[in-house]
């Protein structure tokens, strides 16, 4: 049977574990362009492995983390010790907590957000977010609109990476089509690894939530707190705002703390 791939994060490293320059220069270029404030402390929502925090910490800023899965947790901070990085990361539903300092910015990468299944989770998530945001800082969602309904059903995506002796081969697919009413995309991820001549696999199924632009929003405005101040395309260019459309699908959001 396979394992459950969320709780192997040596594993979920090397398969998510692409480059993160072009995401890094482009998280301070929104820093630089979106916000007010001179960015220092910089909060990630779902930090997963640390992929992305690090890097930040690398560059020289306070690197924060809020992250739900303790074996993620203890695996990003004992790569941030390998490499003498400092992290602090924060036990805690992203739906659910607090910090003990306010930040400069917040960030969310590849639609972490849509694992907030209810309206009543999304809403007390960007409570939380605006709580510990400065006013004038900058959020940076990364996340995928459902897009056209004929658009489905979608072909698998397949990536394999290798590193360090591991060859892990990532296989994505969402399962038939969305439930609309229900707001759910039901998405199937595998991941096979190979260390040493020996097979392992993992799997994870996982329901998301939906969004159209207006249901974004709405939601948005529900809370009050924050405002879209651009929308950019997942290619990562800073001098590139898009319009999204009906058709959109994998989106960036930059909203701003009122």
């Amino acid at each position: 049977m396979p394992l459950e791939i969320y709780n192997h994060p040596r594993y979920y490293d090397v398969g998510f574990g692409w480059d993160p320059s072009t995401e890094l220069d482009f998280l301070e270029a929104c820093f630089r362009k979106y916000s007010m404030l001179h960015v220092r402390r910089v909060l990630e929502l779902g930090c997963g492995t640390g992929r992305l925090l690090i890097g930040l910490a690398n560059r020289g800023y306070e690197a924060v983390g809020v992250e739900v899965n303790h074996h993620m947790i203890d695996f990003a901070l004992a790569k941030s010790r390998q490499t003498e990085t400092r992290l602090g990361i924060v036990e805690a539903d992203m739906a659910e907590f607090t910090l003990d300092e306010k930040v400069d910015a917040a960030f969310c990468a590849i639609d972490t957000f849509r694992y907030l299944l209810t309206e009543d989770a999304a809403l007390n998530h960007f409570r939380c977010v605006g709580s510990v945001l400065r006013p004038n800082g900058v959020y940076v969602i990364d996340f995928t609109m459902v897009g056209s309904p004929n658009s489905y059903p979608k072909d698998p995506e397949e990536w394999t990476i290798d590193r360090e002796g591991i060859r892990v081969t990532v296989m994505h697919k969402i399962v038939g089509k969305p439930d609309l009413m229900n707001r759910r995309t039901l998405e199937h991820t595998s991941l096979t690894a190979v260390e040493e001549g020996i097979t392992e696999k993992f799997e994870a199924k996982d329901l998301m939530r939906t969004y159209t632009e207006d249901e974004f929003e709405s939601l948005l405005k529900s809370v009050g707190l924050f405002n879209v101040v651009a929308w950019h395309g997942p290619n990562f260019q800073i001098d590139q705002p898009v319009t999204p459309t009906p058709e959109t699908e994998r989106i960036i959001a930059i909203l701003k703390r009122v």
